[in-house]
């Protein structure tokens, strides 16, 4: 419970940090989030590698995911969901 004895969510932090930045969250295409579930199906059902981190990089545009057990898989999906 919070000091004025309202009950916060877990994740209330993490969304009004989001609003915080630049008022404006950068989104995944939907080309980047389907290839995005194919990759991570692969990733956890095939090379049953865990995945780390999934980050969408506001420079480049491309999503990154850091994966495998001693996170040694980069990956990266660009706006039109190709991967790299």
């Amino acid at each position: 419970m919070a000091a004025s004895g309202h009950h916060r969510s877990g994740t209330a932090g993490i969304d009004e940090g989001w609003q915080r930045g630049s008022g404006k969250v950068k989104e995944p295409t939907v080309a980047q989030l389907k290839s995005l579930y194919r990759q991570s199906q692969w990733l956890t059902n095939v090379a049953l590698a865990p995945i780390h981190i999934v980050r969408l990089d506001e420079r480049t545009g491309n999503l990154f995911i850091l994966a495998g057990t001693e996170e040694t898989i980069e990956l990266q999906i660009n706006p039109t969901g190709e991967l790299l």
